[in-house]
């Protein structure tokens, strides 16, 4: 039973390493996440992905919120994308680094290192 707990307490941390992905270490310009690296073009198509996703969610709350089902929700809707998704993605262009440190940085903190 011990053997039992102690391997389901290995696979969650191992999971959960595997989920935060970030261990701060670079190779020539490479992000190294787990063993693998995010290289070339993939370093510039996930914040551009990411941050569609986070802004088209983002968008249409706000928008609901502040005009409700009208007529021409969709079209404000999408006018709203369309202008915080670029902004989004130079942001993240421009703070991933430091919130790439930073996650560095507060990890080790958290796990005493």
């Amino acid at each position: 039973m011990i053997g039992l707990l102690a391997s389901a307490k290995a696979c969650i941390n191992h999971v959960a390493a595997e989920t935060a992905g970030l261990d701060g270490r670079r190779r020539s310009g490479q992000i190294v996440r787990m063993g693998r690296t995010m290289e070339g073009k993939a370093r510039f198509v996930f914040p551009i992905l990411a941050t569609g996703v986070v802004v088209l969610v983002a968008s249409c709350a706000v928008t609901y919120v502040n005009i409700g089902l009208r007529v021409d929700f969709v079209r404000r809707w999408l006018c709203a994308f369309l202008v915080g998704w670029p902004v989004a993605a130079v942001t993240a262009y421009l703070a991933f680094p430091a919130v790439r440190s930073a996650t560095v940085r507060l990890t080790h903190l958290i796990e005493g290192r």
